[in-house]
């Protein structure tokens, strides 16, 4: 390769490293906003579900059951690239794990959703959020998808499996039916709450905004996740673009070098030339002197 087609590759290479590392900045800013989010998230899950705890434990009869076997899924995955194996993981988790066991299966992110695009059991790939600020428009889209999927009012036995940013791995949990497990243990007051609405209707009204507090954790954590491994793999592709520079800029300095070399035997050669000729010509002259 001439130097001069290196250093036009090394441009375009320069180019393609200062938008990585525009990528990774903007990953992590997004990162920090969704910490942010996620934190006051967790703080109103745990407050509905104590006060779910409290309320069921006064009305248990009154719980939501589902059904327990073929639950239907929703894989959350990625809408965007360069985020390692965050989607390869989710699938490769789908297809060992759970098996026949779904119901039904239904994908957030497109990027996941081409891993499992095969799989009989995907019955819906619904496009997923990009930045912070699309997730409530997302989270409308999973729940019209879910009341088609599972009409009489959400009613069924609904699963969610996503990467949690929080512990680090994949999680598989319980979307529906809520407050699974609750109400069971003896209540922590001896006065049932006192309620403006039947039971019934507050424990309906209860669990939507449960669901609704829920999934947008679920998003949060999943997307705050995917911004890390963004980060990650973006690090590392900015450092091995940096190896190849310092690698071209060595081998840039050495064509130079040589180029440099060959342009002063080229001076060199050409002051022989001409210091060459008048001695020539002066030899020349002299034999003709002699002969006079």
């Amino acid at each position: 390769m001439k130097r001069r087609e290196l250093e036009q590759h090394r441009r375009h290479l320069g180019d393609i490293r200062s938008i990585m590392a525009s990528m990774k900045s903007l990953a992590m800013m997004e990162e920090r906003k969704l910490e942010h989010y996620l934190g006051v998230q967790r703080q109103v899950l745990v407050t509905m579900e104590t006060v779910a705890d409290d309320f069921l434990g006064h009305y248990p009869r009154i719980s939501a059951t589902g059904e327990a076997e073929g639950p239907f899924y929703l894989l959350i995955g990625s809408e965007r690239v360069f985020c390692g194996d965050f989607n390869e993981q989710l699938g490769r988790y789908f297809v060992a794990r759970i098996g026949d066991r779904a119901g039904g299966v239904m994908v957030l992110g497109q990027k996941l959703g081409q891993h499992l695009a095969q799989d009989p059991r995907v019955t819906q790939i619904l496009p997923g959020p990009m930045v912070t600020e699309e997730i409530p428009a997302c989270l409308n889209s999973i729940v019209q998808a879910l009341e088609h999927h599972l009409p009489a009012g959400l009613a069924g036995s609904v699963r969610v499996v996503y990467q949690d940013a929080t512990i680090g791995r994949i999680e598989d949990i319980s979307l529906l039916p809520p407050f699974q497990g609750m109400g069971g243990s003896p209540p922590r007051y001896g006065h049932a709450p006192l309620l403006n609405l039947r039971p019934a209707q507050l424990l309906a009204k209860l669990i939507d905004s449960y669901l609704f507090a829920l999934l947008h954790g679920l998003l949060y954590s999943s997307m705050l996740m995917e911004n890390r491994r963004r980060v990650q793999h973006l690090e590392g592709a900015v450092q091995r673009i940096d190896d190849k520079l310092e690698q071209f800029r060595h081998r840039a300095q050495m064509l130079r070098q040589e180029e440099i070399t060959e342009e002063i035997e080229v001076i060199m050669l050409a002051a022989d030339d001409e210091g060459s000729a008048p001695a020539a010509e002066a030899k020349r002259r002299h034999k003709g002197k002699g002969r006079q």
